[in-house]
């Protein structure tokens, strides 16, 4: 069955899915490598998976082989085991099967995986011992919210929890984050639309355009800060009064991010709907400068922050 095989794995090539070192990335996707290989594994296609990953930044990466050597599987298992937490090697043998007469279909047996539980509890413990009490405090809390929103908001699915004072939330857009804060020092919590891109001041701008109005539907005023010296903007609400320090208040503190990350549609006053972002290239400014001109189009939502963007110039197009 060796041609067979041969035979499918040259129809992915065709399709570009078999090329030595094929990349796959969405915007804001993580960068995947797949290394095919038709016959058992050997040592120059482990070196090239690892340049590969090396030059492209990649996180997780996908050998299919035919067969796999155990010390090239115990190759993996080791990067597994001794990387972060962030990157991740997968052995995958494939098969081909026929049932009765029907047409050869592949079958996949991973035979290396990650332990992400492991990954993760080394990662703590690493954090643990190199960090500061107050930010190991604050990775506590990540990972109390995770769990809490892996409950109450299973659809919200923030990145990993990290010994920092802020949490990674995508919103499936790149420049784009919708991160949750606690400022130990201030004694506040925050909801952040953060912007980061060549165009941050621009999307901030056309989003000033819209204040009163995104500002009227959500019930309460946001700050708006335009970062002048970042090539970053922000705009955020605000939990006062509120120290990481005091655990007993852990839950409230949840509750609040949860209900704004628009978890509970009963509150409809306090979600952060943002209805209207036009791209780079609208005509849109801040202030005054005509926001009627931006068109409202079909978005994107990530719970409580409703996004989407268009252009509105002439021969404008949709973004997806």
């Amino acid at each position: 069955m060796h041609w067979a095989l041969a035979n499918w794995c040259a129809s992915l090539s065709s399709t570009g899915l078999a090329s030595s070192n094929w990349t796959s990335s969405a915007p804001t996707a993580t960068i995947v490598i797949i290394e095919t290989q038709l016959e058992k594994t050997d040592h120059t296609h482990l070196g090239q998976i690892i340049a590969y990953a090396a030059g492209v930044g990649a996180r997780k990466v996908i050998w299919i082989a035919e067969k796999f050597r155990p010390e090239h599987a115990a190759a993996l298992q080791f990067l597994n085991d001794n990387t972060t937490d962030d990157l991740d090697f997968f052995a995958v043998e494939v098969e081909l099967w026929r049932i009765g007469d029907s047409p050869l279909a592949p079958k996949f047996r991973v035979v290396v995986k990650p332990d992400n539980w492991t990954k993760a509890s080394r990662e703590q413990m690493r954090a643990a011992s190199a960090t500061t009490p107050i930010k190991q405090l604050q990775q506590k809390f990540w990972i109390a919210l995770k769990e809490y929103l892996a409950q109450h908001a299973p659809n919200i699915r923030p990145q990993q929890a990290r010994p920092q004072h802020w949490l990674n939330n995508s919103i499936g857009r790149s420049g784009f984050g919708l991160n949750v804060t606690a400022n130990a020092r201030e004694e506040r919590f925050g909801i952040e639309l953060y912007i980061h891109s060549a165009q941050a001041k621009q999307h901030f701008d056309n989003l000033y355009a819209q204040k009163v109005d995104i500002e009227a539907k959500l019930g309460f005023a946001l700050d708006w800060q335009r970062l002048e010296d970042a090539q970053a903007t922000r705009i955020a609400a605000w939990l006062p009064n509120a120290s990481i320090e005091n655990e007993a208040r852990w839950p409230e503190y949840q509750a609040w991010i949860s209900q704004q990350l628009c978890i509970d549609p009963a509150e409809p006053a306090q979600v952060m709907q943002l209805k209207r972002m036009p791209v780079l290239g609208s005509s849109c400014r801040a202030p005054g400068a005509g926001a009627g001109r931006c068109k409202s189009v079909s978005s994107r939502r990530s719970r409580g922050w409703h996004v989407g963007w268009s252009r509105s110039d002439a021969g404008a197009r949709t973004v997806p």
